[in-house]
């Protein structure tokens, strides 16, 4: 018992100690330089403060996170259908919810210290006007989100009793260590575009992992321990080319020897150095299937991501060698210099890269490619035509991340345009096409009874899940799509989004996702958890056809939009903001409208071809004798004959006579007499 709770608090332990004396060192050595200007009443005091406060939430943070990954990544399938936890895992569950309590304190402590210390004052100074240092300073304001999502978790995890919400409890752990990321060091300077991009995927890799690494049994049997393998290795793949072009970024130039942050980059990058050696020497250790010695390098696997973390933290209280580099306002918004204006021929140039999206396009290609040759290598088959919509729709979101599209669709409003038809109205379009949904059931099976829960066991969970049956209605689906041009372009918001890399990125994602989420329920072949029938779906393209047109009329007759961040961008050659908008509601209508015309005749062919199959069907059906309709209808047809025949003077049963004369009355009274 002791020396599993002495390994579970090694990684912690060395993690605080060697933090805490880099913390000191750092702030030694920093308050020894030259200030930046404008910090020159920094208090050294706020700065450790500060420092040991953001020490214990990103510490707190990675616990948490440690406690739902020991829930997803060891849980297996039992009698239940709805995997519910054990007294296990409810116990990590409760250790998770401590864990976020101390997460979301330790965050919300820090707000007043981290509000000083950027701005480079005292705590003394910031708390008197605390609100007005929340609105002007991005670091604090992820910070205060940070708490608030740290303490909703905590409120949460009691009341968990699934997998499948488990899984999503450490998904929303791992993305919120997002903000505090992308407007840190990297969010600033030549190069920050590239930088922000490389940060984000190094960062939710190495929370994964780490949270993984942390959450291993003290004897993991050889199934946990291979998953851990793998997601170790994937993480690996992405973290150490991140984090060495974060550290090109960061060094603008200098040396890596310089003391000072050249020596924190260093550490990190050999940190990761360290680890890439262990994960190949534990493959060889699972090869020659040794998985004593394996398991005790998770040990050191796990110090190492900590300290790692505590590298982080140190590096906030050193200036990177970019912060003294000037920049114009191009780089201080775009991260780049566009020294040109653009023309139609730069559609076919290769421009600036928009990283984030190139890796994500060539993620999603790789992940479905995987899929399809699963399936062919256990003898199943896959349409080519949903591989080829797959491969169309990633190949135009490639495309526009590495052509000048990208690079001028932050400096023009014309050139946005065509961004965001391609992302919300033209790659969605053909990715619902391709049954990614559809492809990962029949890729993966499920879990069978005292197997690991999967990613499939997740999927299947979810499209189950009654909050998606809900938030998945069309008539929601059809409001976010079509609301979202008029919430982003006629309210200002637009404006304040182009200013920072982060949010025009989180901008990019938000047309893909809704453009996905409306197709799929127009034309996606992948079960929809509402199914509505093929004459609805016409009516819920056609609805949303003049509600564009009305919002391409109202970019065109409105003031200028965005007119502050182009203004603010100091183009040499920047074109009239007003004749450019105008250009752009033009494209918005024109590009916007081809896409649905194409959707409708898409549906059209998939009703035709729903309508023909129906009818091959009942015609093999009815030759095979399986379809008893048109024997029913013809025995109904021949009892209505025999009834008739049997009826006296041609009469039928109803009274009425066959020949057309009047119906005779069939009981006496007056009017009996009468006929008589």
């Amino acid at each position: 018992m002791r020396s599993t709770r002495a390994r579970a608090l090694a990684p912690w332990l060395v993690g605080l100690v060697a933090t805490t004396a880099g913390v000191w060192a750092a702030i030694t050595w920093q308050y020894a330089q030259p200030p930046l200007r404008g910090h020159e009443a920094s208090d050294p005091a706020t700065s450790l403060v500060a420092a040991l406060l953001r020490l214990l939430a990103t510490f707190a943070g990675l616990a948490t996170l440690a406690s739902l990954a020991g829930v997803v990544l060891t849980a297996r399938r039992g009698t239940g259908r709805r995997a519910q936890l054990g007294e296990p895992a409810l116990d990590r569950m409760a250790t998770a919810r401590h864990r976020a309590v101390g997460w979301a304190a330790a965050s919300l402590a820090l707000v007043p210290f981290d509000a000083a210390d950027t701005s480079g004052l005292a705590v003394t100074v910031a708390l008197p006007n605390l609100r007005d240092f929340l609105l002007s300073t991005q670091t604090t304001q992820a910070w205060l989100l940070t708490a608030v999502v740290a303490f909703v978790l905590s409120c949460v995890v009691p009341f968990v009793r699934t997998w499948p919400t488990a899984v999503l409890l450490l998904v929303v752990g791992v993305l919120v260590q997002l903000p505090t990321v992308v407007t840190a060091q990297v969010s600033v300077g030549a190069g920050h575009d590239l930088a922000t991009d490389a940060a984000v995927v190094m960062t939710l890799a190495v929370a994964a992992w780490s949270a993984s690494a942390l959450a291993l049994p003290r004897r993991p049997d050889a199934d946990v321990l291979r998953r851990h393998h793998r997601l170790a290795g994937l993480a690996l793949l992405v973290a150490l080319p991140s984090r060495v072009l974060i550290g090109v970024f960061e060094m603008a130039g200098e040396s890596w020897l310089a003391p000072g942050y050249g020596a924190s980059v260093l550490v990190a990058v050999g940190l990761l150095v360290l680890l890439a050696l262990g994960w190949l020497l534990r493959s060889r250790l699972l090869v020659s299937s040794r998985p004593v010695p394996a398991v005790r390098l998770v040990t050191v696997e796990a110090v190492l991501l900590v300290l790692l973390a505590g590298v982080s933290v140190v590096q906030s209280q050193l200036v990177p060698p970019r912060f003294r580099v000037p920049q114009t306002s191009q780089q201080n918004f775009l991260g780049y210099e566009v020294p040109a204006p653009p023309s139609w021929e730069s559609l076919l140039l290769p421009g600036r890269v928009n990283l984030l999206l190139l890796l994500l396009a060539v993620a999603m290609v790789g992940l479905y490619l995987l899929g399809v040759r699963r399936l062919h290598r256990r003898g199943d088959t896959w349409p080519r035509g949903r591989t080829a919509a797959w491969l169309g729709g990633w190949a135009m979101v490639a495309y526009v991340s590495v052509s000048q599209v990208w690079q001028y669709a932050s400096t023009t409003f014309s050139w946005h345009m065509v961004l965001h038809m391609a992302l919300n109205m033209g790659a969605p379009a053909l990715l619902v096409l391709a049954g990614p949904i559809t492809l990962l059931l029949r890729a993966r099976a499920s879990a069978r009874r005292g197997q690991l829960l999967s990613l499939r066991d997740a999927v299947t969970a979810g499209l189950g899940a009654r909050a998606l049956h809900v938030l998945g209605h069309p008539i929601l689906i059809w409001a976010l799509f079509v609301g979202s041009f008029y919430l982003l372009y006629l309210t200002g918001l637009f404006d304040v989004v182009m200013k920072y890399h982060w949010s025009h990125q989180l901008m990019n994602i938000h047309f893909l996702l809704v453009g996905a989420l409306y197709y799929q329920v127009a034309i996606g072949v992948d079960s929809p958890g509402r199914p509505i029938p093929h004459v609805a779906k016409l009516g819920y393209i056609l609805a949303a056809m003049p509600f564009h047109a009305f919002f391409a009329v109202a970019v065109l007759n409105s003031a200028e939009i965005g007119a502050g961040y182009y203004t603010g961008l100091d183009l040499t050659w920047a074109p009239d903001l007003a004749a450019d908008q105008q250009v752009g509601g033009q494209l918005a209508w024109g590009l916007g409208e081809l896409p649905l015309i194409g959707v409708t005749i898409a549906l059209l062919a998939q009703w035709f071809g729903s309508e023909e199959r129906a009818a091959r069907r009942f015609d093999r059906a009815t030759s095979a004798g399986h379809d008893t309709s048109l024997d029913a209808y013809n025995e109904m047809l021949a009892e209505l004959a025999r009834r008739e025949r049997a009826q006296p003077d041609g009469k039928r049963p109803d009274g009425e006579r066959v020949d057309g004369e009047q119906p005779v009355a069939r009981s006496g009274g007056s009017g009996g007499e009468a006929a008589r």
